[in-house]
């Protein structure tokens, strides 16, 4: 059985047990890159298509900063960053749009750089 023909057959699985009120969350996202990673072209370009829509919510926020020259752009969350295909095409589509900017893996949590700069904000700093 082809990838794509198990894909699809897992898709009607799912869609059964949705109708049957059986569904327990399988993991979508686990067995789309699985799938992915080994060569199914229809998870390849869902991914692909993810990855090109967050790098259009950086280039969002960029221009309505204008932004210009060089800076980070952080990626962090399970979805993006666990799929090796929606990542690397995020980071091509980044450097595509801003040669300049710099994709990194963040090594904390958002909510870690929120508190990082309120209490910058208390201190003054």
């Amino acid at each position: 059985m082809s990838a794509c023909a198990a894909t699809c057959g897992r898709l009607i699985q799912l869609c059964q047990q949705l109708e049957r009120g059986t569904f327990q969350n399988p993991g979508v996202g686990i067995w789309v890159n699985e799938l992915a990673d080994a060569g199914d072209p229809l998870c390849r370009e869902l991914l692909a298509r993810a990855g090109e829509e967050a790098a259009g919510l950086v280039s969002a926020v960029a221009d309505r900063l204008s932004f210009d020259g060089a800076f980070v752009v952080g990626a962090w969350g399970s979805a993006i960053v666990k799929s090796a295909v929606q990542l690397e095409t995020f980071k091509a589509a980044v450097r595509r749009r801003y040669p300049q900017a710099e994709v990194r893996v963040a090594q904390r949590d958002a909510a870690d750089g929120a508190v990082d700069m309120a209490l910058a904000q208390l201190n003054g700093k």
